[in-house]
């Protein structure tokens, strides 16, 4: 039995595609057209540095992965805490300052 092609070693995406990336291509394709001292050239380089403020701006609104990993460790923690008290019953020393009735 073996392994066909491609089964096991699929490249993985992990970055997720953005709603200006299109956009973005098509105006450095467009550039690509124009001299470098034409107005075309300087409004698409506008146009360019505007879509890339843009996806910068898109970006700062996602959680970073280190805020996530901060996160899931702590839930962990308490998870092994509530785990831990579950299964080692703390008694309270409060019944040894009840006072009790003399007989």
């Amino acid at each position: 039995m073996g392994l066909q092609k491609g089964t096991m070693m699929k490249k993985i995406e992990l970055r997720k595609s953005s709603v200006l990336d299109e956009p973005i291509t098509k105006a450095l394709t467009d550039m690509k057209t124009y001299d470098l001292d034409t107005i075309e050239y300087r409004a698409a380089i506008e146009h360019l540095e505007q879509l890339m403020k843009m996806k910068t701006e898109e970006r700062r609104n996602r959680v970073s992965a280190d805020t996530i990993a901060i996160i899931a460790a702590n839930i962990m923690v308490a998870l092994i805490i509530v785990g831990y008290e579950r299964g080692h019953v703390m008694t309270s020393k409060t019944m040894s300052f009840v006072l009790r009735p003399k007989d």
